[in-house]
């Protein structure tokens, strides 16, 4: 069975990803389960990580991006930002490049349209 689990980074998604995959399911990956895979034997033992990317990027890049990769036009209602809208966000990624040498990799431009990519070939 193909499946995509969504927040495979954290303790619950991960251990169901392996699980999955264990049980000879084919399950979307990307390269923040991939260092923690390689690591799982030596990882340091209740140590909490940010898992993510570094870098902050723009809503409208965000949007723009999978517009690009699906060649399409997404219907945008602008709004006020709401109560608990942040201006901007971002991994804190120190303790994660020190333990395990993790440099986030995939490029927004080259990470969406895989993504895309993968889930119509799947589903």
């Amino acid at each position: 069975m193909k499946i995509l689990v969504t927040g495979a980074a954290g303790f619950i998604g991960f251990h169901t990803c392996l699980k999955l995959i264990q049980q000879g399911h084919s399950v979307y990956r990307n390269g923040v389960v991939r260092i923690i895979e390689k690591n799982i034997d030596n990882r340091i033992h209740y140590k909490i990580y940010n898992i993510g990317n570094n870098k902050t990027v723009m809503l409208s890049e965000f949007i723009s991006t999978i517009e690009s990769a699906l060649v399409k036009k997404a219907i945008k209602v602008m709004r006020p930002n709401q109560l608990g809208d942040v201006p901007k966000t971002w991994a804190d990624i120190t303790a994660l490049k020190k333990d395990y040498g993790y440099n986030p990799s995939t490029d927004l431009s080259l990470g969406i349209p895989k993504f895309i990519n993968w889930y119509r070939k799947f589903y």
